[in-house]
């Protein structure tokens, strides 16, 4: 199930049109199906934005499941205050996404200064209460127009989820540079016998870390510092497995090295697999997946491992085989009972910060996030060891990447 989130336009009004035909939406809200003109001059207004005096903010996103529009999420922003409403049809109902889309708006609304949220809920309508609940809100005693008032005054104090957002925006900055892994268009090897590649100039050879291009004329490659190269034979290496970037055009090629062998990575900003890429969802972010542990060191390295990270879930104690970065963080890949459910079935990563001196670390679950496999086929990832494998759902982090 994928689910988004996108600001109302006018557009939207004929396909929301049948979206909202079932009566049975207006049960507790009272009114009646709306027509297309009706519809049509009802998005014209909202999205405006804003109230005549500019007091108010009209915040309005239609909401997609699979693509399809089946309801829609909005908010009236007042200060740092927001009153909030939802709405999803029949034929989606039960299955939680008037909760997702929800919680995603209340996201978005709190990375944007809001501190306190209000709804209006029919005492009647259990499904809507429970959506509340789940949003945090607390029902009060006051009853406006026939409707229960629910709020929410602690709404990020210590702006947790701000950080969390400009931490994923930052991500989907990187995921959607022009020479990043979606612009990947194909992974060469090359070999003693010199080969010319579709996507990148030159003819390539190999000998072990070190590799031979011939640019043919009019054919140059740009090296990040130094001279072009031009027409000619040029050595490349020896390379390691970060390698070179050498651009051409608006693209460029990597040329590193890969377990004793030469890769060639060509990046294209026009690569398919980044036209296609529409984002990574998220599981909203929750204070509740940052979980306090301890880091146990081994005695001596067990290959690259460093020693394991040390937490309880649910009473019991799980441990995470860690590797050391250079800054003194650790890496950790893990799997968990999402994989391969709401999240890539591989693996996904985490970077937990410095041990303090009594060996403590914090978790964030929140920031665990993809590997380039998940985004590319043209891309190595190492597996998780076994005893990384957690028995529990991880329901915080990255999940499988939108490239529909």
């Amino acid at each position: 199930m994928s689910l988004e989130l996108v600001p109302l336009s006018v557009d939207h009004a004929p396909a929301m049109v049948a979206v909202l035909a079932d009566p049975s939406i207006y049960e507790f809200t009272g009114g009646t199906q709306p027509t297309l003109e009706e519809l049509t001059a009802r998005y014209a207004r909202q999205t405006a934005g804003h109230s005549s005096d500019g007091s108010e903010r009209w915040l309005n996103w239609v909401v997609l499941l699979d693509s399809d529009p089946v309801g829609y999420v909005q908010a009236t922003v007042t200060g740092d205050s927001a009153e909030i409403a939802w709405v999803v049809s029949p034929p989606a109902q039960g299955r939680g996404v008037a909760s997702a889309a929800a919680r995603a708006m209340v996201d978005e609304l709190t990375a944007s200064g809001v501190r306190r949220l209000v709804a209006h809920v029919h005492p009647d309508h259990a499904a809507s209460a429970r959506v509340a609940e789940r949003l945090g809100l607390r029902r009060t005693d006051v009853v406006e127009d026939g409707e229960v008032r629910w709020v929410r005054d602690d709404l990020d104090p210590d702006g947790f989820v701000a950080e969390w957002r400009a931490w994923h925006d930052a991500r989907e900055e990187r995921l959607r540079d022009p020479h990043g892994w979606l612009s990947i268009t194909a992974i060469h090897w090359p070999t003693s016998v010199p080969q010319r590649f579709a996507d990148a100039p030159g003819e390539w050879s190999a000998d072990g870390a070190r590799a031979t291009v011939s640019l043919g004329p009019g054919e140059t490659l740009q090296p990040p510092d130094g001279p072009v190269l031009a027409a000619g034979v040029h050595v490349l290496g020896p390379l390691d497995d970060l390698g070179v970037r050498l651009g051409f055009g608006d693209a460029v090629v990597q040329v590193a090295e890969r377990e004793g062998r030469v890769i060639l990575r060509p990046r294209h900003p026009d690569s398919p697999n980044l036209r296609a890429y529409r984002g990574t969802p998220c599981y909203p972010a929750d204070p509740g997946w940052v979980v306090r542990g301890r880091f146990e060191p081994y005695t001596r390295p067990d290959g690259d491992a460093v020693g394991e990270v040390v937490f309880e879930r649910d009473g019991a104690e799980h441990r995470l085989v860690a590797w050391g970065e250079d800054d003194g963080s650790l890496w950790i890949l893990f799997r968990d009972a999402t994989s391969g459910v709401t999240t890539y079935a591989a693996l996904r990563q985490l970077v937990v910060e410095p041990p303090a001196q009594d060996g403590s670390v914090r978790i964030d679950f929140n920031r665990a996030f993809n590997m380039p496999c998940a985004y590319t086929d043209f891309a190595t990832c190492p597996l998780p060891p076994p005893a990384n494998t957690l028995g529990f759902a991880v329901e915080a982090g990255e999940q499988v990447p939108d490239t529909a």
